[in-house]
């Protein structure tokens, strides 16, 4: 789903600040805690391109703010879609467009992990991404 043009609008502007210098926003939610609690203001900066286990900031339909770790992408019409998932979260996100990122946390009120990602954690991302793919993909075969 394609977000309405003032939206877009707002968010292009955020991505190209992030682009020229960290931009500080506050996040909400504790779905990133411990590495980022309820209210932190955070730094952000808009990147080419993006890792999994990379917590990224994207604003949600209410017009928040929120950080969300990426656990992979796959192209779709012609765009580059994420899959990204709260780490206190149950399931992953609707798949975003990559136009819809803001950035990546790069410093800020939040622990170190959040900004230099361990490895461990990188790869559970991947991992959790993997079996997405092979869980859709049993469904799809059955049909």
């Amino acid at each position: 789903m394609t977000p309405p043009p003032e939206k877009r609008t707002i968010d292009n502007a955020l991505k190209s600040l992030a682009n020229e210098e960290a931009l500080r926003v506050r996040i909400n939610g504790d779905c990133m805690m411990p590495l980022i609690a309820d209210g932190a203001m955070i730094e952000i900066r808009s990147r080419r391109n993006y890792l999994p286990g990379d917590i990224l900031v994207k604003r949600v339909d209410n017009g928040q703010l929120v950080a969300h770790r990426l656990l992979g992408a796959y192209p779709r019409n012609g765009g580059l879609y994420y899959i990204t998932r709260a780490d206190n979260a149950g399931r992953e996100d609707a798949p975003i467009a990559a136009a819809q990122v803001i950035g990546k946390v790069s410093g800020g009120n939040c622990l170190p992990e959040a900004v230099h990602i361990p490895l461990t954690a990188r790869l559970k991302a991947v991992g959790y991404f993997l079996l997405l793919i092979s869980h859709r993909l049993r469904q799809y075969l059955r049909v």
